[in-house]
């Protein structure tokens, strides 16, 4: 197996496909449509974020990708990546319909330290410390890029302009775009509690595109704080995107988490969200041998947001 996972360049892929599309769900564009399932119970209201110019935010969000791998039902290969992420937002204009332009600045990103054991990685100390240092020349970076969004008054994403540096790593630009969204949508319709709806996004990552469905649930409403479940679904595409860069023939994903809103604020006070990715293939070891080879991987996401000090 290690010939099929003697690198980490396999997995660092996998990350960058997978990290994306909790915030992929978050981030249909205007023209798509937020469907109402069950309007909740009586008596409804509008859901609305209210933004104020200058408002500022600190939001510190943390992933933690896990990675395991057998081969005929023998562990090969454990691995597991956290990345830090602290970006500060300020609310620079409001417009007259109630969309809001917000300016994103980095603050901090840390990849790693990056952990892998087992046969499935040969030389693991060498590898994972050159994927460390790769990603840490992504730092250096962050401070000089700017990020500007316009986010209208349900949270979806009208525009999107980033400024890279230049020299900034070409595979890392679409995560940095995609993971700078994470405003919860709501509907158009007068909601309560109990009331569900979805909308579909897409993830575009290494040049596949996913498509990810987002259905929530508004289980607690106290003025403008209220609390969203929402729980995740890929598109059938994603199993003929994965094709193109696995060599796995079976595929089962799964996904949900909370979060909590101040509708006068631009990201969730708290959010939480986990998603569980498992792969599967007949497929030739070391050896020639045909076996049967599993992977699970695991992400799962925590975000904050403060007042900067």
């Amino acid at each position: 197996m290690s010939r099929l996972l003697s690198t980490v360049t396999f997995v660092a892929l996998l990350v960058a496909l997978v990290i994306p599309l909790p915030a992929a769900a978050q981030l249909p564009s205007a023209d798509s449509d937020v469907v109402v399932i069950d309007g909740g119970e009586e008596p409804r209201r509008e859901l609305r974020y209210a933004w104020k110019e200058d408002q500022r935010e600190r939001l510190q969000s943390v992933v933690v990708v896990g990675v395991n791998a057998s081969e005929d039902g023998r562990e090969m290969m454990e691995m597991e990546l956290p990345v830090s992420m602290t970006i500060e937002a300020t609310v620079t204009k409001v417009e007259p319909d109630g969309s809001a332009w917000v300016a994103l600045t980095f603050e901090e990103m840390a990849f790693g330290p990056l952990s892998a054991s087992g046969d499935g990685v040969p030389d693991g100390d060498i590898a994972t410390a050159g994927f460390d240092e790769a990603m840490s020349a992504v730092t250096p970076f962050l401070a000089e890029t700017r990020v500007w969004q316009q986010i209208d008054h349900r949270g979806r994403v009208i525009k999107t302009n980033v400024q890279f540096p230049d020299g900034f790593p070409l595979e890392a630009r679409q995560q940095i775009a995609q993971t700078t969204g994470s405003v919860a949508l709501l509907p158009e319709e007068p909601v309560g509690l109990g009331a569900r709806w979805e909308a579909t996004g897409t993830s575009v990552n290494q040049g596949v595109a996913v498509s990810v469905t987002t259905t929530m649930e508004l289980v607690e409403m106290d003025g403008d704080e209220v609390t969203i479940a929402m729980s995740l679904r890929p598109g059938d595409d994603l199993e003929t995107a994965l094709s193109t860069v696995t060599p796995f023939d079976e595929l089962t994903i799964d996904g949900g988490g909370t979060y909590r809103l101040d509708l006068g604020g631009v990201y969730p006070r708290e959010a939480s969200v986990s998603m569980t990715m498992g792969m599967g293939g007949n497929l030739p070891n070391d050896e020639g041998a045909i076996v049967p080879i599993e992977m699970l991987v695991g992400v799962g996401m925590t975000m904050r947001t403060t007042e900067p000090s």
